[in-house]
């Protein structure tokens, strides 16, 4: 106790370097008292000795629960180096207050908070999802942090699915859709049975970021869906996984207006498909088209950059209309 008051009156000292001593000196030392004085030297105006302070606390026995207190207060200038603490610590009480702190809306600090909890392996993945399956203000981070897990959150989130197959979460479906692996595609095949139209759809924008072949069969019988929110996902997924087999169902969509032109017209300029180019320019001078078909005409002539889109693109610098004319004289303007 008597080290304690010394080092208390020291850690006022005008010189960092001495409150930097006291730090490291109080690390020795256990006991509430102690605890306090380091909890003050943490929010130091000084930098190095403020990083002192939080790299000492981590090694305490009660630190996990002083950084997670410093990591919610409005002015915590070291908070991401205070969340990787926790997360290097691995311990159960810090896995706890990081999820805590995301559950209540931690802003400042949410992409370090998500970055440290993936950083605990799978303990962390199954804390997420459990905290996430329980309270739906975790649910958006959830998404994130197990999808980018990738391969580590798949088998997680595939038994969460199968465990809920008439209504998977929506989350998890998601975060299995960002995944974008190919060994993911059974879950996303078990989940698109429930025949949810919100599950459904985050199926297909899953589908659209792996291979052609290994979605192309799933993609076209999308596109022949009756329900019309399915074939224009689908539409939009044959573009993004660079399913050429869907060019045909897809000019014949703009025929037939099954699809929304503006989805069509995205998806052919995806697949860059030369024989795209005389249907689309029909199609941008339509009477029966919208004004957001045309613009996804010029925007994608702008990508695929043919004779014949150059020469679209430059004829509708001097369209009547003012929208289709400023949107041309931009992509003009850009190289």
């Amino acid at each position: 106790p008597e080290a304690v008051g010394h080092l208390t009156v020291m850690a006022r000292d005008v010189h960092p370097n001495v409150r930097t001593a006291v730090s490291k000196a109080l690390n020795s030392i256990d006991g509430l008292e102690a605890t306090a004085v380091l909890a003050g030297l943490m929010r130091d105006p000084d930098d190095l000795v403020a990083r002192v302070a939080l790299n000492r606390m981590a090694r305490r026995k009660d630190g996990d629960r002083q950084l997670a207190i410093y990591i919610g207060e409005p002015m915590a200038p070291l908070g991401d180096l205070a969340i990787a603490l926790l997360s290097d610590s691995k311990s159960p009480s810090a896995l706890r207050l990081m999820v805590d702190a995301l559950r209540r809306g931690e802003q400042r600090y949410r992409r370090a908070l998500r970055e440290g909890l993936q950083n605990f392996g799978r303990p962390g993945l199954e804390a997420v999802l459990a905290g996430a399956l329980a309270d739906e203000r975790l649910q958006v981070d959830a998404e994130v942090i197990l999808g980018d897990a990738g391969a580590a959150a798949l088998p997680l989130c595939a038994a969460a699915i199968a465990s809920a197959v008439d209504a998977p979460p929506l989350f998890v479906v998601r975060a299995v859709a960002r995944m974008g692996l190919d060994e993911a595609l059974p879950t996303l095949d078990r989940a698109d049975k429930s025949g949810r139209l919100a599950v459904r759809l985050e199926v297909l924008r899953g589908l659209g970021k792996l291979k052609a072949e290994a979605v192309s069969s799933r993609v076209l019988t999308a596109l022949a869906s009756p329900d019309p929110a399915i074939r224009a996902e689908a539409a939009t997924a044959a573009g993004n996984a660079g399913v050429n087999a869907a060019i045909p169902q897809l000019l014949a969509a703009l025929s037939t207006h099954a699809i929304p032109a503006e989805r069509v017209v995205e998806s052919l300029a995806d697949l860059g498909d030369p024989s795209a180019e005389e249907t689309m320019l029909k199609t941008f001078w339509s009477r029966d088209s919208g004004m957001q078909a045309r613009l996804a005409v010029l925007h994608a002539c702008k990508r695929m950059h043919t004779p014949a889109c150059v020469d679209l693109v430059a004829r509708a610098g001097s369209h009547p209309n003012a929208d289709l004319r400023s949107v041309a004289l931009r992509l003009i303007a850009v190289r």
